[in-house]
């Protein structure tokens, strides 16, 4: 492991930044080595396991506050964040593999899949370049690229189509107080990645009355051909099920008020404070149907609610 970083405190006390560099190489990791093995050898349930291959990972963390006052106005603006790389060095590759899907000087995050590229116009058109997915294709399924040319479409032609770790974590805060009254509020997000909308909500079942919700609202739209059982060339990992998963969300916000020192002395309080709260508020992404933090929330897990609440908060 490998960090350096630097911080410091610019325009008068105003500016804090910090800034740190990592790389750690993980080297020697245990796996299942097939390509040192022989077919022949008949031990495809058994092989042997070595320390063997290598994977790099390196980034970038960042924190940057700027803190200030306008007469009676107190405000601070901050950015933290983290930017991640990855590569793999090392990597039993399976023998035989095109050089798109070699795993090897690339990332650890990549999907592989097949490339969509749009539906089969007509039945005739299915038998064009055949799809081994399934035995018997139709008007409506969908198309993929027969990416090594070798006149049909199996296994062989997934390739890289996106990333599953956003490349960026990033958070914004924001306080502000004038005479009393105090607004704080602190926003996530996770930029360039990719989602695969693979659950219930996307994927209709199959059999009677099992259409999903979006499929419901999708009648004639890009949604692949309907049936009643299932399709498996079109419920495949390819591009047409993935889309951009960045997103920004107003995470935590609250707005107070407290009242002078002497105002509750009454009832023996030294401070006094109301308050109203809320959490999980907005959210800003193109992902509109599911939540793009977690996309089974609310579907097949636990939802992620908004929450607000209102208090009063004494100190004695």
């Amino acid at each position: 492991e490998f960090s350096v970083g630097i911080d410091g405190i610019f325009l008068g006390q105003k500016l804090a930044v910090e800034l740190t560099y990592y790389n750690n190489l993980r080297d020697g990791i245990i796996s299942q080595v097939s390509s040192k093995v022989p077919n022949i050898a008949g031990v495809s349930g058994a092989l042997p396991r070595f320390n063997f291959n290598k994977i790099r990972y390196y980034g970038m963390e960042f924190g940057v506050q700027y803190t200030d006052k306008i007469n009676k106005l107190d405000y601070s603006l901050g950015i933290n964040g983290a930017v991640q790389q990855s590569k793999v060095l090392k990597y039993d590759e399976p023998q035989y593999r095109n050089d798109y899907q070699i795993r090897t000087g690339k990332a650890t995050d990549l999907i592989y899949g097949q490339t969509c590229i749009g539906k089969f116009a007509t039945d005739a058109e299915t038998l064009v370049v055949p799809q081994l997915f399934d035995q018997t294709l139709h008007a409506g399924d969908l198309k993929y690229a027969d990416n090594n040319h070798d006149g049909f479409v199996d296994d062989a032609d997934a390739n890289p189509i996106g990333h599953s770790v956003p490349r960026l974590f990033y958070s914004l805060n924001l306080k502000v107080s004038y005479k009393g009254f105090e607004l704080y509020a602190i926003g996530t997000g996770r930029a360039f990645y990719d989602i695969p909308l693979t659950n219930q909500y996307y994927w209709n079942g199959w059999g009677d009355n099992t259409y999903s919700d979006f499929v419901k609202d999708n009648i004639g739209g890009a949604y692949p051909r309907l049936t009643y059982n299932k399709v498996n060339n079109n419920f495949i990992t390819s591009s047409f099920w993935l889309v951009k998963g960045d997103f920004f969300k107003v995470q935590n916000v609250e707005l107070s008020y407290t009242l002078p020192g002497n105002s509750m002395k009454v009832i023996g309080a030294r401070g006094t404070k109301f308050f109203v709260r809320g959490a999980n508020l907005l959210t800003i992404s193109k992902v509109k149907d599911v939540d793009p933090e977690s996309i089974n929330s609310g579907i097949e897990t636990y939802p992620l609610f908004s929450t607000y609440s209102a208090g009063i908060k004494l100190t004695f």
